[in-house]
């Protein structure tokens, strides 16, 4: 439930300093850390999505060069 196979290189770190001061990157991480977690919360209770928010996802389209695999996930 908790695997990820995402992490956040040094180039795209860079890229969010040029646009964020330190206190609004740690803004950023809480809020995003607690999208993810509510999202694995609902998906180990099966809450089913409430349908705010769809992704259109094309297969054409490639990763961002700026996210890339952790090097070595580990299963919790």
């Amino acid at each position: 439930m908790t695997l990820s196979d995402r992490d956040v290189n040094d180039a795209l770190f860079d890229r969010l300093r040029e646009h964020f001061a330190d206190d609004a990157l740690v803004e950023l991480t809480a809020a995003i850390a607690w999208e993810n977690a509510s999202a694995k919360f609902n998906r180990a209770l099966r809450v089913p999505s409430q349908g705010l928010w769809r992704r259109d996802i094309v297969s054409s389209d490639p990763a961002p060069d700026d996210v890339e695999p952790a090097s070595d996930p580990t299963p919790s």
